[in-house]
């Protein structure tokens, strides 16, 4: 995997997951 999207997957996890538990 390259470290574009890993970043890109990791920033899209956390924002999921913030979302999630926000609401």
């Amino acid at each position: 995997p390259t470290p574009g999207a890993l970043a890109l997957f990791g920033v899209v996890g956390l924002a999921g997951v913030s979302r999630r538990r926000r609401a």
